[in-house]
């Protein structure tokens, strides 16, 4: 019997003697002392000046768009006026909330504090296209199809985007004023689709003289809208689906970019090919096929209903 309890006893200091065990408890004093301590002196660390943040350890990028500096420059200084420390364990949580609240931010990429400030790195929605109500009327959405806020662009602002940026037009659009709610996706479903491929066609919509996205689809939940571009003088391409969503034999994006530019290389521009040859260019397969145009009664009533 006594040699069974010797034996009991090796084990116990052997198990006790493993250097594992020794710094999983030197690790939990470490932890009790640091705990302790910041318990004890947290009040006066937090108010301490040296880990105050303010506006001018908030670092954002990149800069914001013209039409959003004074918003992010209210928020900057919101947050280096809350008293807020860098030594608080909830200030990147939360200040990556608040951000992602605020509906003119589409996604905050980074929120990170170091001795040296915070780093936030934000991308914000930009407008990509206007929807067009009538001949007097269009609402700037963005590459989502949220309906951007008027109110953050001066006149000067919106008046150049209009001019450059590209137009939605869609057939038998809601129009109704409570449809249009900044920062609500439009409730038609058209219009998401319409402002993906226009967010596709900003880099080459100039260069190609792509300037309209049309549809004469109805909304249907149940399918895709198959939409054209249109040059400002009246030129259809027949595109398609929506990028990312093509059917099945049809081509990518960027085949039908590169069948449109061959086109061109070979046949000069598109507004060469106007309405008044009737004839449209069909790139849904990825080559450039010329067909007759249908529905031209149609199309002109429509027409006249457009934004110059």
């Amino acid at each position: 019997m006594p040699r069974k309890k010797s034996r009991e006893h090796t084990t116990i200091w052997t198990f006790l003697l493993h250097p594992a065990v020794w710094f999983m408890v030197a690790t939990g004093l470490l932890i009790y002392v640091a705990t302790s301590q910041w318990q004890q002196h947290r009040s006066h660390l937090l108010v301490d000046s040296h880990y105050a943040i303010d506006k001018s350890n908030i670092r954002v990028n990149p800069p914001a768009p013209d039409w959003l500096d004074r918003p992010l420059k209210s928020v900057v200084n919101e947050l280096g006026n809350s008293q807020s420390s860098l030594l608080d364990p909830y200030i990147v949580p939360d200040t990556h909330d608040y951000l992602a609240n605020l509906p003119w931010i589409r996604n905050v990429n980074l929120v990170e504090k170091s001795l040296q400030g915070i780093d936030i790195e934000l991308q914000y929605r930009q407008p990509v296209a206007f929807v067009e109500l009538d001949r007097h009327t269009a609402v700037p959405v963005d590459q989502d199809g949220k309906i951007f806020d008027r109110k953050l662009l001066n006149e000067t602002q919106f008046r150049v985007m209009r001019q450059n940026l590209m137009r939605i037009s869609l057939r038998r659009l809601n129009r109704r004023s409570n449809a249009i709610v900044p920062w609500q996706t439009w409730p038609d479903a058209r219009v998401p689709l319409a402002t993906q491929l226009c967010n596709y066609l900003q880099p080459v919509g100039k260069d190609l003289e792509l300037f309209r996205v049309v549809s004469y689809d109805l909304p249907d939940p149940n399918s895709a809208p198959r939409l054209q571009v249109w040059t400002r003088d009246g030129t259809v391409v027949i595109w398609g689906s929506a990028p990312g969503i093509e059917l099945a034999g049809e081509a990518s994006a960027q085949e039908k970019i590169l069948a449109i530019r061959k086109f061109v290389a070979d046949n000069g521009p598109l507004s060469k090919f106007n309405r008044r040859n009737a004839l449209d260019i069909d790139v849904t397969t990825g080559e450039i096929v010329l067909v007759k145009s249908t529905r031209v009664a149609e199309v002109e009533k429509f027409r006249k209903t457009l934004l110059k």
